[in-house]
């Protein structure tokens, strides 16, 4: 992960965003309710029945929703908002085909969260009509299952565990009803079980994306970041409106580190008619937008809360549209409302939107209403058991109160609350610990920028659940662009903050030297395209903060004179206000500064960057010996006091 200041050579999220026109609020699909988990047995999986191939055996390549409903198309089931249930045990085929073709196109237009209780009375209604039916029984056990995983609801896993007895019993739909196991096993925090399952079944040739899934979110769990995110998405490709399976690709690259492919991945949820219904999934993308950094597309973080609020109201009268909509067609079918439907978000979902306003806040400076925020997620958050996205979401949640607590001054809780958004319970999340080490060093809390480190290096060296050792963790280390650079800024830090100068030209002397130099290090290792530029910039600050001012000037020279355009860039830009500082060209200083304020704001940096920016203000008037001046932007850079 690299630092949100210096990443100019990746490609902008307005890059990545619609035309104009297309709709960015999304629809939430889910369920909810719940109480605290409780671990159940589950029965081994008797694998005899691989020992031979079977052209039969439900691993073709398991198409996920659009083929439950496909599949489902015998017994006349059609469900969505405005097409319901049609049966009948006389119904011709034809006339079922043709209703479910209008369902399957019906669903793939939704994905809020009342399509779910219509999914399910559906599917209930069609097992009166058919009892223990394979299909059906197969197909609504893994609806449950998603639907657990998904909005944690208690009643959901219930309703999963009833039907997987009755389709293990009759060893009904092999591949849904694995993946359905292995869904509910790794909700039981049995993933080491659903892993040893699912691996089995590949290692006899079967085949099926509900079962690659799974087995994703289980290497994922056990460690295996990268290759359980390309199983999750490899498994999603082709269940494109699922946002089931999209919401946690999308939590899979952002765990990666990779925010502009979440960003994407919930982009692709919020195409169609129906994207107004889609707000959790609209939230998630605005999030992961603030989490880039730096420019996200249409959303730089001063509009997020403005631009959520409208998608909210939206969201409100459409669903009341909705609502009534669905009222006068089951009337005309004669049919009473769907019991326990909701209209409007489930409880995770709602964490969802208050987690992205929270987000954009603390971005804003406002850590007053980043905090209600924050508990506003966490309060509902704990409403329901703690799935898997339910926990992805609460380790956010800690991530940004931590934060929060960190800029407020509160070191202890922010010491705590980091460690929880990149504990085991959070899934080894090092994405979450690279930003905990961001944030220390931008907030200048270099103790505790060193233990956030330890915890990056501990979540980000391990294979499997266990820590690499030996020559395969000293490799990990010495491939890893990100942690030297981090080193290289606490080291920075330090010594600038450093009041003699043997700490001075110690910590430079880490930095810089020749051999065993971190600058060195970090060129040899897995460098990404930016890199020169933003090491070029660390080695300048550090002969300035070892008083070598002429030296550095040399060497901007040197560099700048090959690549002038770089001068254009906000980072560079801020490097030679601070040579003009050292150099007491008091004029080329405050111009540069000027221009690395105005271009980190057109980039849509946040409230931290610039006070980055009044500090080195403040010490360009300290140094003129302009106190008041000095004294202003000083307050300024520590949040105290208004432009």
């Amino acid at each position: 992960m690299t630092d949100q200041n210096e990443v100019e050579a990746e490609p902008t999220l307005d890059e990545e965003n619609p035309a104009e026109g297309t709709s960015e609020t999304p629809t939430e699909t889910g369920t909810e309710q719940g109480s605290s988990p409780t671990t159940m047995s589950t029965p081994e999986v008797d694998y005899s029945q691989y020992d031979e191939a079977d052209p039969n055996d439900g691993f073709s390549g398991g198409a996920g929703l659009a083929k439950m409903l496909m599949t489902l198309a015998v017994l006349g089931l059609v469900l969505g908002g405005g097409v319901y249930l049609a049966y009948s045990k006389k119904m011709k085929s034809e006339q079922a085909i043709e209703l479910m073709t209008e369902s399957v196109e019906r669903l793939s237009k939704d994905g809020t969260y009342p399509a779910v209780s219509i999914v399910r009375d559906s599917l209930s209604r069609a097992l009166e009509v058919v009892p223990d039916h394979p299909i059906a029984v197969s197909k609504l056990a893994l609806l449950e299952a998603h639907s657990y995983m998904h909005n944690g609801e208690a009643e959901a896993k219930s309703r999963a565990e009833t039907q997987l007895a009755i389709a293990e019993s009759g060893n009904f739909e092999k591949a849904e009803r694995f993946a359905a196991r292995a869904l509910i096993d790794i909700a039981n925090d049995q993933q080491d079980k659903a892993y040893n399952d699912i691996k089995a079944i590949f290692d006899r040739g079967a085949k099926s994306s509900d079962l690659f899934f799974a087995f994703g979110i289980a290497q994922v769990l056990k460690g295996e970041l990268g290759a359980g995110t390309e199983q999750i998405k490899k498994g999603a490709e082709s269940q494109t409106n699922n946002v089931w399976m999209a919401t946690v690709a999308a939590d899979a690259e952002y765990r990666h580190g990779r925010v502009i492919g979440a960003y994407k991945i919930m982009d692709q949820v919020l195409r169609g008619s129906s994207a107004r219904l889609r707000l959790r999934y609209a939230a998630q993308k605005m999030y992961y937008g603030l989490m880039f950094g730096r420019n996200p597309g249409k959303l730089p973080y001063f509009e997020v809360n403005n631009r959520l609020s409208r998608s909210e109201k939206i969201f409100k009268k459409d669903m009341e549209t909705a609502k009534f909509a669905h009222g006068q067609a089951r009337s005309e079918e004669g049919l009473s409302e769907v019991p326990g439907i909701v209209w409007g978000l489930s409880p995770v979902g709602t964490a969802v939107v208050a987690l992205t306003h929270g987000e954009a806040y603390y971005r804003a400076g406002d850590l007053e209403n980043a905090s209600k925020k924050a508990k506003e997620a966490e309060v509902n958050l704990k409403k329901v058991d703690p799935s898997y996205t339910v926990r992805a979401e609460l380790a956010k949640v800690h991530l940004l109160k931590g934060r929060v607590a960190l800029a407020g001054g509160d070191i202890a809780t922010a010491d705590k609350l980091l460690r929880s958004a990149s504990s085991k319970t959070a899934g080894h999340h090092s994405y979450h610990a690279g930003v905990a080490v961001d944030a220390a060093i931008q907030h200048r809390q270099w103790d505790l920028a060193d233990q956030m480190l330890l915890l990056y290096e501990k979540a980000s060296y391990q294979k499997g659940g266990k820590k690499l050792t030996g020559k395969k963790l000293k490799e990990a280390k010495a491939d890893d662009y990100d942690r030297f650079l981090r080193k290289m800024k606490i080291a920075l830090g330090r010594g600038e903050d450093a009041k003699d100068n043997k700490a001075k030209q110690r910590y430079g002397a880490e930095i810089l030297d020749e051999k065993e130099g971190l600058l060195e290090q970090a060129l040899s290792s897995n460098t990404p395209g930016n890199a020169r530029r933003v090491l070029n910039t660390l080695k300048g600050n550090t002969m300035i903060m070892m008083g070598k001012a002429k030296e550095a000037k040399s060497h901007y020279e040197s560099w700048l004179g090959n690549e002038p355009k770089l001068m254009a860039t906000p980072v560079v830009a801020e490097a030679l206000g601070r040579l003009g500082i050292a150099m007491k060209s008091w004029g080329e200083a405050e111009a540069a500064l000027g221009k690395a304020a105005n271009l980190y704001k057109g980039k849509g940096y946040d409230v931290y960057t610039e006070r980055r920016i009044y500090r080195n203000v403040a010490q360009l008037y300290r140094a003129r010996g302009k106190r008041a001046e000095a004294k202003r932007y000083q307050a300024l850079a520590d949040g105290k006091a208004a432009k």
